[in-house]
């Protein structure tokens, strides 16, 4: 089971020969195709955010692909939602915001499991604590900012503001917060 942890302050198919077996808790990392099961069937897909930050899940004729709107700002392999399989937990961005988003088999597809409305105050960053208890960590800001910020889609900058990350755990129909993460 994983944990999702959020924080925030107030392209076409790979070769198996370059994918990497992935796992639970794992992070995806842009143009480093990755393979899991993700809908138990004993057979690992490819796994893939392209340059564009967009996710592509290849299965046979099964595959999925992010929409445009979005795009993936930080994505982890997980079982968050407590179903038995791996999806990818992700921050989705897009015009009206940061969204949480779980995306995995459905079935007969792979699919976007849920997505939340925006996310305010704006996470920061995404971990997923891969272990017994699912939990998600959201990083986020409090106060208001002194500085600068980092460019859409790159890192902050240290604006000096107080970060704040807090526990969520998928509650059946999305994620309830829990508590403050440990530092």
């Amino acid at each position: 089971m994983c944990a999702v942890i959020l924080s925030a302050v107030v392209a076409g198919a790979c070769s198996s020969e370059q994918m990497v077996p992935a796992t639970a808790g794992d992070e995806l990392r842009t143009g480093s195709p990755v393979s899991a099961d993700l809908d138990a069937d004993g057979a690992l897909e490819s796994i893939l955010l392209d340059q564009q930050r967009r996710l592509h899940i290849e299965d046979g004729p099964a595959t999925y692909h992010t929409r445009e709107k979005w795009a993936v700002y930080q994505a982890f392999l997980a079982d968050s939602d407590r179903n038995g399989l791996l999806e990818i937990t992700a921050l989705l961005d897009d015009a009206d915001g940061r969204h949480l988003g779980l995306i995995g088999w459905m079935g007969d597809g792979y699919r976007e499991r849920m997505v939340t409305q925006e996310l305010t105050p704006r996470p920061l960053a995404l971990e997923v604590v891969a272990g017994a208890e699912n939990i998600v960590i959201l990083e986020e800001s409090v106060g208001e900012p002194q500085g600068g910020s980092g460019s859409e889609g790159e890192p902050p900058q240290d604006d000096g503001l107080e970060t704040v990350r807090t526990v969520y755990r998928w509650n059946g129909f999305g994620f309830t917060a829990i508590g403050a993460a440990r530092p």
